[in-house]
């Protein structure tokens, strides 16, 4: 059975690899380097977009 790694990112406070804004990019190539992929966003309820939720095969 394959098992995950889950990566919580919050984008309310200090943005994606605590760089301040949205995510550029650079940042999302430098976690698919680390091969996370993104698994889903989680927005509230005005539809913005509070975080995002990345996995990774668990070694």
């Amino acid at each position: 059975m394959k098992r995950w790694e889950y990566k919580i990112v919050d984008l309310s406070g200090d943005g994606l690899l605590n760089t301040p804004g949205s995510p550029t990019e650079s940042d999302l190539n430098a976690l698919g380097e680390q091969d996370w992929a993104l698994a889903t966003a989680v927005a509230d309820k005005t539809q913005k977009t509070d975080a995002l939720v990345f996995k990774r095969p668990k070694a």
